[in-house]
């Protein structure tokens, strides 16, 4: 179980990114997320909020 625990800790090493997202309202909205590179940090957004609707995204910093 212990390497379990720490085998997660090692994996857990994320950076993190602000985005800017257009709403189905048209509005668009500033969001924080946390992912290992930022091609991952664009498909969890693009998954949240559909394709094309990321209008910026850059890394703010690294773990």
């Amino acid at each position: 179980m212990a390497d379990l625990l720490n085998h997660r800790q090692e994996d857990t090493d994320m950076d993190e990114f602000e985005a800017v997202v257009r709403l189905p309202n048209g509005s668009t909205q500033r969001v924080t997320i946390q992912a290992d590179y930022s091609g991952r940090a664009r498909a969890m957004l693009e998954a949240q909020y559909c394709r094309g609707r990321v209008l910026r995204l850059h890394r703010l910093r690294t773990s």
